[in-house]
């Protein structure tokens, strides 16, 4: 069904909450932001697909070692590195809620003609719809 604007505002503050509950320095959260960014791939894959993979695996390699910085024990940056990786895959799927959420949003402004800035059109117009329709791929660390 349709989320809701309050289940939304909830899931988007997990995030933060996580976050602060997980204590992540400020070499993990740039490990993960870039990670982050990195998460999708289209389907028919990308030009400079070798390149985006490496380019991946050397933020994830980052992240480990920001790890280690934090947690010294094998068990504990192991757990940790789990943690901070399921909370990225909950990202993922927050995110695709609000894509969901704007893009009806989006369409339902567009039946009352409320204008739109037009970067923003642009990208709700171009981009939402090959996320939404499956056209890419997210990249999870864990099967749900």
């Amino acid at each position: 069904g349709r989320t809701s604007i309050y289940d939304l505002c909830l899931a988007i503050q997990f995030i933060p909450q996580e976050f602060a509950n997980l204590q992540v320095s400020r070499e993990e959260f740039l490990c993960m932001k870039a990670i982050i960014l990195l998460n999708t791939v289209p389907l028919e894959g990308l030009k400079s697909q070798a390149a985006f993979e490496e380019m991946r695996q050397n933020y994830i390699h980052e992240l480990t070692k920001a790890i280690h910085i934090k947690e010294k024990g094998m068990v504990a940056s192991s757990q940790r590195f789990y943690r901070l990786t399921k909370l990225m895959d909950v990202m993922h799927e927050i995110v695709k809620k609000v894509n969901l959420f704007c893009l009806s949003t989006y369409i339902q402004a567009d039946a009352m003609s409320v204008e739109f800035p037009e970067m923003m059109s642009e990208v709700i117009a171009s981009q939402l719809p090959k996320v939404l329709a499956g056209m890419v791929r997210p990249l999870l660390f864990h099967t749900k």
